[in-house]
């Protein structure tokens, strides 16, 4: 396919050639979408993937990163060549998916994997307005070529692992208040009441503060609508971006946000995550604060961005016990 439209994904770890008269839509740097030139649906998925796992890549085999588990699916391939598979599945009653997916080693830790996935109703007619397009998305399929230069997908695929190796530990900073945090962190002796401060070892910079605070309430907590613009105040206040706010059982919110805090020249410009969970019950609210911060000049950014996840994920799954009423 020589006269089509070229896409890279993943800063270079991919490229495609697209037939000319597609369109793509939403393309971002690991992901894109494609339509045909019959209409806006169906839409063709397309995006890539590198994953860090050096045992796999030793044995030669992508395995379940192909199949995603189902061993009654064989890959045709090789180290040497690579791999393509190419399969349908039925998602329900009401909708199907074909996959075709092209997966490459790189290097001694890292497969690359492009995915095209093209879902429609399971209805007689829409298979055969996919039937009419699976040559060329199989022509795409075999001309995915993948770059020889590491990437930024290829390093934070690397950190992920690491950072999913990071033992965690169950505890209990004070009483209400149970959260899985790095075991080898130091506790710093600025902890106190409702204070925990952890140190990263062998992260120089970088440390996470979590805080806890219960007040009694007068009024009727805010409503949703008032919540949310409240914490948006508050990383407006934090000159913070990122805002990200999630609800969880009645009455608990959860704001998160970044910023780069460049108040101290003597380290340098800091980034800094922040998260705020509140817990609203009859006349109580319970708050759990939290903030990662390590230097902007990181020379690992892709693994303080992982850590950064990690630490997410402990938030979001922290237990805030509710507070018993006086």
């Amino acid at each position: 396919m020589t006269d089509g439209q070229p896409l890279a994904l993943g800063d270079g770890a991919a490229q495609l050639t697209l037939p000319a008269d597609w369109r793509l839509r939403e393309v971002e740097r690991d992901r894109a979408k494609a339509t045909f030139p019959f209409g806006d649906y169906p839409v063709l998925g397309i995006s890539v993937v590198s994953v860090d796992d050096p045992d796999a890549v030793a044995q030669g085999e992508p395995g379940e990163y192909l199949h995603g588990g189902d061993a009654g699916l064989i890959a045709a391939g090789n180290p040497a060549a690579g791999w393509s598979l190419g399969y349908r599945a039925v998602l329900d009653d009401t909708e199907e998916v074909r996959i075709w997916r092209r997966a490459a080693v790189f290097g001694t830790r890292h497969f690359r994997i492009v995915t095209l996935a093209l879902a429609h109703p399971a209805t007689d007619e829409a298979r055969a307005v996919v039937d009419g397009v699976v040559d060329d998305i199989e022509a795409v399929a075999a001309g995915v070529s993948f770059g020889a230069s590491e990437t930024a997908l290829d390093r934070e695929a690397r950190a992920e692992r690491r950072a999913s190796a990071v033992v965690l530990d169950r505890t209990t900073p004070w009483p209400g208040v149970a959260i899985s945090l790095p075991a080898a962190w130091t506790k710093h002796p600025e902890t106190g009441e409702r204070v925990l401060v952890l140190e990263a070892p062998d992260l120089p910079g970088t440390c996470f503060v979590l805080e806890g605070d219960e007040r009694s309430l007068s009024q009727t907590p805010p409503d949703a609508e008032a919540m949310v613009q409240l914490m948006h105040s508050i990383a407006e206040s934090k000159q913070a971006g990122d805002i990200l706010i999630r609800s969880g059982r009645e009455g608990e919110y959860m704001l998160s946000c970044n910023r780069i805090n460049e108040d101290h020249p003597e380290a340098g410009p800091l980034r800094e995550r922040f998260w705020h969970r509140f817990l609203f019950t009859p006349g109580r609210l319970t708050t759990l604060n939290a903030t990662f911060v390590y230097p902007e000049a990181t020379d690992e950014p892709e693994y303080h961005a992982a850590l950064a996840r990690v630490l997410s994920r402990a938030m979001t799954e922290a237990e805030v016990a509710i507070p018993v009423s006086d």
